[in-house]
């Protein structure tokens, strides 16, 4: 007969999983081992911590989207900024293409 098993709250590990914890953290939290916490996330959900941790984040990584993009509707022009940049893909940067493979070079001299 070995120890009784340790229970943990389920939904109280999804809750702390949406804040992106470490490993170490969920076990000191739950007062338990790091193979205690993987061994319950492997029996009940069938994943690996880093796995189980990454989908619970999807509501973290979502509320912060919509908060930023209220931010960016409220006038706030850095927000609106960081949200063209990292939700549409925008860059401060332009290439300009030759349509060559020989690099372009600018010889300016005043």
């Amino acid at each position: 007969m070995g120890r009784p098993r340790i229970e943990i709250d389920l939904p109280k590990l999804k809750a702390l999983c949406r804040l992106r914890p470490t490993l170490a953290d969920v076990a000191a939290f739950f007062e338990c081992s790091e193979d205690t916490i993987e061994k319950v996330i492997r029996r009940e959900f069938s994943k690996r911590f880093t796995e189980f941790r990454d989908q619970n984040m999807v509501e973290t990584r979502f509320m912060l989207i919509r908060t930023a993009l209220q931010q960016a509707k409220t006038g706030n022009t850095a927000m609106l900024i960081f949200c063209l940049k990292n939700l549409c893909g925008w860059v401060d940067k332009q290439q300009i293409s030759t349509g060559t493979d020989k690099p372009f070079e600018l010889n300016y001299k005043p």
